[in-house]
């Protein structure tokens, strides 16, 4: 049931080894189809590929739909923007990532929002 489905899932994301990383938000884009507009990396790191591999796995093993589209890790900016503005600077943001968390996304009248429902340390 999905009460067992949600406990495994919890148990096997606790057991993930994460390495702690950096992620540098250096380019900006626009998404046509969602009228996103967002920053993101250039390059992902090693752990953060591992990571999101893993946590996929997991998803899959215990039977969670699964996001067909291709990883592309991203801070929103705005939503629904008919055209995107043109950047006032290049973004150069570092953050630094020693925890992952588990989200639940919840639409509603006023759009989607994101609850966060576990955080997960890393290895080291």
């Amino acid at each position: 049931n999905r009460f067992h489905q949600l406990e495994s899932l919890h148990e096997q994301l606790n057991q993930i080894q994460m390495q702690a990383f950096s992620l540098e938000l250096d380019k900006s884009g626009y998404w046509a189809k969602p009228k996103i507009q967002f920053i993101a990396p250039s390059v992902q790191p090693l752990a953060l590929i591992n990571l999101q591999h893993t946590v996929q796995s997991v998803g899959l093993g215990l039977h969670f739909p699964i996001e067909k589209r291709p990883y592309r890790p991203h801070v929103t900016l705005q939503r629904k923007v008919n055209a995107p503005s043109v950047p006032l600077f290049q973004p150069n943001i570092t953050c630094e990532f020693n925890t992952f968390s588990l989200y639940e996304s919840v639409s509603g009248a006023t759009g989607v929002k994101y609850i966060k429902r576990q955080t997960y340390p890393c290895a080291n």
